[in-house]
This record gives C-alpha cells, sequence and structure tokens, in this order.
C-alpha cells in the first residue's frame, strides 16, 4: 500500500479537527477582544459627550449597549470595566491561540521526525545533513507565523475590520464608503510588490539550507581540514557562500522596507483624506460632524491603521510559511519504508541466496549486476571482492535498507521484499564504522533494552574483549558524541558488542578489524567462531592475508 500524502490543507484541516474546542475558543475570546477594543471609541465619544453635555444622537449607540449613562462617576467604573475585560479577553485568546500553534508545531516536529527515520535510506542520502536539520528550526519557525499571523491572526484581523467598518457606516456612511474604496487600491498595490519579493524569499531560503548543509559537512570533517591544513580553503569557500546570501539579502530587503515603509505611508494618507474631507463638510457647511462623531471616527481609525498593515503584510507570512510547509511535505512524503509487509520472518537455518541481484543508483548508474550466490547457513563466510564492487551495498540490500533493482534476496528461502525491513532487521544485525554509537554511557551504547539486568553480561563481553579488566570495569564511563573520548579501537570493540548482545541469527561485518591490534582482533575471531556454530556471520575483511578460518567464500 502505497503512502497516504500529505498536503498543507490537509495536515491543518485535520488538526483544527482534532482541537476544535482549542480552536473555537481561540477564535470566541479574539472575537470578544475585538468587540471590547471597539468599545473603547465610543466610550472616548460618550466622554466628550458628557464633558460638553451633549444630547448627540449617535450617543445612542453607546446607550443601546450600556443603556443610559448620565454621570461622570458611573462612565469611569464602566469604563475601568471594560478596560479590565479586554485585559482578560486578550489574554486569554492570545494564550490559546499560543497553545494551539505550539501544539501544531508539535505535531509537525514529531511527524517531521518520524517520516524522517522511516525514510527509504537511498532517498535520504540524496541530500546532505544540513539540508534536514534546517526544516527544525527556520521551516518550523515560518510555519509557525503562517499559524499565528496567517490564519488565527488574519482572520481575527479580517474580523475586526468588518466589524469597525460596519460602525463607521452607522456614525458617518460618507466617510465609511472612502475607506471601503481605500481597501482594494492598497490590497491591490501591496500585492503587486509581493510578488516581486517572493522569488527572493524562495532563493534565499534555498541559499540558507545550503549553507547549512556545508556547515554540517565541514564540522563533521574538522579533523580532515585541520590535518591537511584546508583551513584557508574552506573558509574561502564559505565566504563566497555567504556572500552570495548576502547579496540575496539585499535585494531582499530591498523590496521588504518598500512594502514596510510603503505600508504605514498609504495608511496615514488615506487618515489624512478622512480629516480633510471631514474638515471640509464642517467648513462647507454641507454635511455636519459633530465633535463626538469625529472623535470616535478618529480613534477607530487610528486602530484599524496597525491592523490594516498586518493584513497587507501577511502575504509575505504566507509566502514564507507556504516554501517552508514544501519542504517539510517533502519529507513527510518521502518513500518509506512502512507498507503493509507481513511482520512475520524468523530466521531458522540462516541460508541466504542473491538471485540475478542488481542495484543501480537512480535507475542509472548500476553498482553491480546480476549478482548470485548461495551461504547454506549458519558458519563464518567472507565476501569478497575488489576495491568498490559494492560489497557494503550487498550487506545493505540485506539488511532492507536498499531495494534491489532487480531480481530477488532470500532468507530461508524467503524472499525479503515480501517482509517489512522492520521484520528483516530483527534476525540481521552489522558491524560498521558508519553504525554510530547511540548513548551517553558506555552501558547505554551496547545495549538496546538498557536493563539492569543485561549490566553483568556486557561487562563479561567487554573484559573478554579486554576493553577493560574485570577489577576497573565501569558502565557509567561517559561517551561523548558517539565516541569522540575513545579511541578508534574503544569504538570499534562497543559496536562488535552492540551487534553480539542483539542475539540475532545473522550477523553482518564490514571491516570488523579495522583499528583493532592484533590481540583484539585474536579475541574477536575466537568469539565470533564460537558464534558461527549457531550463527550465520559474513564478514568483509580487506586483509587478503588473513587466517580466519572461513567455512566459505563468495567471489563476486
Amino acid at each position: 500500500m502505497l503512502k497516504t500524502k500529505v498536503s498543507k490543507r490537509k495536515l491543518i484541516n485535520n488538526f483544527f479537527k482534532k482541537n476544535l474546542l482549542l480552536t473555537a475558543g481561540a477564535f470566541f475570546f479574539g472575537f470578544l477582544s475585538i468587540f471590547s477594543t471597539l468599545l473603547i471609541p465610543l466610550f472616548l465619544g460618550k466622554f466628550y459627550q458628557l464633558a460638553i453635555h451633549s444630547n448627540s444622537a449617535r450617543g445612542k449607540i453607546f446607550n443601546a449597549i450600556f443603556g443610559e449613562v448620565n454621570d461622570i462617576q458611573t462612565y469611569f467604573r464602566l469604563f475601568a470595566i471594560i478596560i479590565f475585560t479586554r485585559l482578560i479577553f486578550n489574554y486569554l485568546y492570545t494564550f490559546l491561540s499560543g497553545i494551539l500553534v505550539e501544539k501544531f508545531t508539535k505535531t509537525l516536529r514529531e511527524l517531521l521526525f518520524q517520516s524522517q527515520l522511516n525514510t527509504d535510506l537511498s532517498f535520504f542520502e540524496k541530500k546532505a545533513t544540513g539540508n534536514y536539520l534546517l526544516r527544525y528550526s527556520g521551516d518550523l519557525s515560518s510555519v509557525n507565523k503562517y499559524l499565528t499571523k496567517g490564519i488565527i491572526g488574519f482572520i481575527n484581523d479580517i474580523l475586526f475590520i468588518s466589524l469597525t467598518l460596519s460602525l463607521f457606516f452607522v456614525i458617518n456612511p460618507l466617510l465609511a464608503s472612502i475607506l471601503l474604496i481605500s481597501f482594494p487600491i492598497l490590497f491591490v498595490l501591496v500585492l503587486l510588490l509581493n510578488l516581486k519579493l517572493k522569488k527572493y524569499t524562495a532563493v534565499r531560503r534555498d541559499i540558507r539550507s545550503q549553507n547549512l548543509g556545508f556547515v554540517s559537512s565541514r564540522l563533521n570533517a574538522l579533523l580532515t581540514i585541520k590535518v591537511f591544513n584546508r583551513e584557508p580553503i574552506e573558509i574561502e569557500k564559505f565566504n563566497k557562500k555567504s556572500s552570495k546570501l548576502y547579496k540575496n539579502g539585499v535585494h531582499y530587503f530591498k523590496w521588504y522596507a518598500l512594502i514596510d515603509s510603503l505600508l504605514p505611508f498609504l495608511l496615514y494618507s488615506m487618515l489624512g483624506i478622512i480629516l480633510y474631507v471631514a474638515y471640509y463638510f464642517q467648513v462647507t457647511g454641507s454635511h455636519q460632524l459633530e465633535g463626538s462623531q469625529i472623535l470616535i471616527f478618529i480613534m477607530l481609525t487610528v486602530n484599524i491603521i496597525p491592523v490594516l498593515k498586518r493584513i497587507l503584510k501577511v502575504n509575505i507570512v504566507w509566502q514564507a510559511g507556504t516554501i517552508s510547509f514544501t519542504k517539510l511535505l517533502q519529507i513527510v512524503n518521502s518513500p518509506s519504508e512502512l507498507n503493509e509487509k507481513t511482520d512475520l520472518l524468523k530466521v531458522e537455518a540462516g541460508k541466504i541466496q542473491f538471485d540475478n541481484v542488481s542495484f543501480s543508483v537512480n535507475d542509472e548508474i548500476f553498482i553491480f549486476q546480476n549478482v548470485k550466490f548461495t551461504i547454506p547457513g549458519f558458519g563464518f563466510f567472507l565476501l569478497n571482492g575488489e576495491q568498490g564492487s559494492g560489497k557494503t551495498t550487498i550487506l545493505k540490500l540485506l539488511l532492507g535498507l536498499y531495494q534491489p533493482t532487480s531480481g530477488a534476496v532470500l532468507i530461508d528461502g524467503k524472499d525479503v521484499s515480501n517482509f517489512t525491513s522492520k521484520a528483516v532487521r530483527k534476525n540481521i544485525t552489522m558491524v560498521s564504522s558508519e553504525l554510530t554509537l547511540l548513548g551517553k554511557t558506555l552501558f547505554e551504547v551496547v545495549s538496546y533494552s538498557r536493563k539492569e539486568e543485561k549490566k553483568q553480561e556486557i561487562e563479561d563481553l567487554l573484559v573478554a574483549l579486554g576493553f577493560f579488566t574485570a577489577e576497573n570495569a565501569n558502565l557509567s564511563i561517559p561517551v561523548i558524541d558517539g565516541g569522540k573520548n575513545l579511541s578508534n579501537g574503544q569504538r570499534k570493540l562497543l559496536i562488535i558488542v552492540r551487534a553480539l548482545l542483539s542475539k540475532k541469527k545473522i550477523l553482518l561485518l564490514d571491516e570488523p578489524f579495522t583499528d583493532l591490534d592484533d590481540i583484539y582482533k585474536e579475541k574477536v575471531i575466537q568469539l565470533l567462531k564460537v558464534k558461527s556454530k549457531t550463527n550465520t556471520i559474513i564478514i568483509i575483511d580487506k586483509d587478503k592475508n588473513s587466517s580466519i578460518p572461513f567455512d566459505g567464500i563468495i567471489n563476486f
């Protein structure tokens, strides 16, 4: 069964449905916060009426909501209640919408990590690690803003504008019409500018991703860079990439600054036009405006300006968020090992067959073609081939990390393609320098289950291999960043012990003796000879003069 594709719309809709109560609460208190905000200009207009003892008909809006208020003490009590209530509503709106967004980010972050761990290895290896790391920082941040400012904030801002315009029309339909006509002009102008900005936003994101990938690869190769004195070369390469990002940033901020500066200019110009029209009406007497009416109108206009600014700038948030969603969903929708194949594979005889197996990268470059060999069962076997012939790839095909381009890989006569990769790896383990140590102590890096009762067995095995003596055995020794505080030989012994402790029937060893001196090598060989009586052990060993008593040699 193919993996169900996840889209941005589907992801967001499903999340809101699953968190309906929280979503409804955020929007409900957002509405109440908006409503209480709109009441404040009415209070100022009412104060004007009370202060000069005016009985304007416009006061009916205030009276319809709060009833007849004719004394200043009652007025101030109501005003205090409103601003305190607005504080509560605004807090609840901000808190609930923040929780909603944090929960969405958590859901997406966990889905992203799960998808990456389940991604087909051959697909995963096509990108630098830094490109994947960026998804957890810049892209999740953009998605966060997309939800807060691009959806929740945008809907509340549109609601605010709609209610404000309705209030404008009640106060003065003519001035409200000027506002209504101005909005489409502003939107079209800003949209055209945003289209120009969009190009630089996408390029900027891609360059940042490439730079992060470059830094990640160079920091992982820091020892190599120092040994070969490549610091000046790598610094020069990075500086060129950094300059490229800077040049794009200059273009980006040229348009961003224009949009950011033009918005308040246009909005305040709109306010100036409204004030001029109001003044013109007063002077000519063609349309009388009361003092309280002008005060309310000005206050509402001042309140609406930052809201309009957010609405007009929301396209920038949408652009960045859409780009980030695209990047994230490419990973979420990447080829996965998960499928509906059976999970019931049990190795008993340990027989392995490669039946005309070919493997290629992107169906173009073949690593090998039509490989055929049979390993009869339990024993100690050497996989022999020229450098670059694909020996390690053979092991990864057996593990289900790669899928053959053609042919079949069989274990005990069963085609492994009929089983989940997880089922295959329940029966097979591997020793390789590629397999990083995971954990913070010796005990954690070699123990799968990390159960206390395993400690004695681990100590005995490490003592048998000479990692330490029985007197100074200590499984609490820290292991830093995959074993950087250990020697290469110590790391290799831990990798071997980790594989042996898994008690799986098939052991794949890729250059297991590299970094081991003769004493340690001999101890490992003796241990593997005992294991080979009940296990199938396949080894890749570059030592052509090895004295290991193999039960068979596979040449290809």
